[in-house]
């Protein structure tokens, strides 16, 4: 597996990876008709070549599919991982892992002091996969995600260097 920065010619691939994990973890979650057609429009818009330019965007690439990805906004002292996903049947096998401690390692970098991201509520496998690294949970807080109404959970670590160490290859 091949962990590098996303190029222009990934986005079509970011964003089929990202309705696909969509549309299996919310249903239920979030409305059908957003999963069945108005998310295709709306990935679009966020996947787009300014998202490439201007934020840090991460690939696990295996032969010559992406099976992966993750994104990485930073502000000042903070550093907020927007989206991480991994390729169904790929899940728990450290996909998500390495990308995880690139983006981290983006992070320390810039001299971050808080890693933080924000969970669909209804999503436990990526809840439980964060509160194994440390993660401290919120209570779930309303919010419109893509003009839609949701309940999300923000996860923060501001150990860095701890977080670091569980995410490290053993």
């Amino acid at each position: 597996m091949n962990i590098r920065h996303a190029t222009y010619n990934d986005l079509p691939a970011i964003r089929a990876l990202h309705i696909a994990n969509w549309r299996t973890h919310y249903r239920g979650v979030l409305p059908e008709a957003f999963l069945n057609s108005h998310i295709e429009p709306e990935m679009a818009r966020k996947w787009n070549d300014d998202r490439i330019r201007n934020d840090l965007v991460i690939v696990a690439q295996l032969g010559s599919d992406v099976v992966g990805f993750a994104a990485l906004e930073t502000d000042d002292a903070a550093a907020y991982l927007d989206n991480l996903h991994v390729a169904e049947g790929l899940q728990g096998q450290g996909v998500g892992r390495s990308l995880m401690a690139a983006v981290l390692e983006a992070a320390i970098d810039q001299r971050a002091s808080e890693f933080w991201l924000k969970v669909i509520v209804g999503n436990t496998a990526a809840l439980r996969f964060y509160e194994r690294l440390g993660g401290t949970v919120s209570t779930p807080f309303a919010e419109t995600l893509m003009g839609v109404g949701i309940e999300s959970q923000r996860v923060t670590w501001d150990d860095l260097p701890s977080l670091r160490a569980l995410l490290s290859p053993k």
